[in-house]
């Protein structure tokens, strides 16, 4: 429950100032006062899933890959896998034409296991194990 939901007539009063450089592209505000991702209210992901929630979206995701492939040209632009890596990140980088970098045998399983190119994985960081190199 929240100070909305206590008092609603507050909710015209309070409109959420929405940081378009730190929220999703797809970020707004619905007719009853709620944050929503791609139109979804967070309270809803909120309610089925608890909190904390990780919630992604992907034509953020998609969005920002192009716009930083579009402004470095040629460059080889790689997803920073510590940042999260799934499987349908890892394929949503592929699809846009971005390398990936892992850390470790899972995150290099997790880039495969998403279609991401052995030759557009970067694996860094100390410390390895044979096997690691050896998969690497």
């Amino acid at each position: 429950m929240t100070l909305l939901d206590i008092l609603p007539s507050l909710r015209g009063a309070t409109r959420p100032r929405l940081d378009p450089n730190i929220w999703p592209l797809t970020t707004g505000v619905d007719e009853q006062g709620r944050i929503t991702v791609g139109r979804v209210p967070l309270t809803d992901i909120a309610d089925e899933y608890r909190t904390p929630a990780y919630v992604l979206d992907e034509t953020d995701f998609r969005t920002r890959a192009r716009r930083y492939r579009a402004a470095l040209g040629q460059t080889e632009v790689v997803y920073a896998g510590k940042s999260l890596l799934t499987t349908a990140v890892a394929r949503w980088a592929a699809e846009e034409g971005l390398g990936v970098d892992v850390c470790s045998a899972a995150e290099l399983a997790t880039a495969l296991a998403g279609g991401v190119d052995p030759a557009r994985i970067v694996m860094h960081g100390n410390a390895k194990t044979c096997d690691e190199l050896r998969d690497a």
